[in-house]
């Protein structure tokens, strides 16, 4: 964000959306294996047992386990090698919106926090201006005033000057 209160650009949004991009990203990988340890761990065992054929659960069990071999931890990898992909992805689904949510609103109250100062900043500025105009208006006036009354007093005299005459 622009620290000088000026609208904000196409390459401060970009720059917000990654920065965005990246926290959820961040917020999932960190969320996501205790997720799965606590929801997971003992009621996926009972629905793969009773829902899933037998030839799906070993494609889903490889294919599992090659992902978790290479990006999870040894101890998330023992919860994870007997679920259910589809439980995960339902476990995210619930939870990455709910993120996401928050995230924004937490932006959307930036946004609006930043737009409210430099409204008070052009406010103010806006009541400086009306305030000077006014006092040059006054001032103005008042010496438009003082000729008045001295192009008056030079009439007089030059009035009494030539009735003397």
């Amino acid at each position: 964000m622009n620290q000088e209160h000026q609208p904000v650009t196409r390459e401060d949004l970009d720059r917000h959306k990654i920065e965005l991009t990246e926290a959820i990203r961040a917020v999932v990988q960190e969320t996501v294996p205790d997720l799965v340890r606590a929801v997971v761990q003992e009621t996926v065992r009972a629905v793969v047992q009773e829902t899933v054929p037998d030839l799906v659960r070993a494609v889903v069990q490889e294919t599992v386990r090659a992902v978790v071999q290479e990006t999870v931890p040894d101890l998330v990898r023992a919860v994870v090698q007997e679920t259910v992909p589809d439980l995960v992805r339902a476990v995210v689904q619930e939870t990455v919106p709910a993120l996401i949510h928050a995230i924004v609103q937490e932006t959307e109250t930036k946004l609006l926090s930043a737009f409210f100062s430099y409204q008070e900043h052009a406010e103010i500025k806006y009541r400086k201006l009306s305030a000077d105009v006014t006092n040059v208006n006054a001032a103005a006036e008042l010496r438009l005033g003082n000729l008045e009354s001295r192009v008056i007093e030079l009439e007089k005299r030059v009035l009494r000057g030539g009735s003397h005459q």
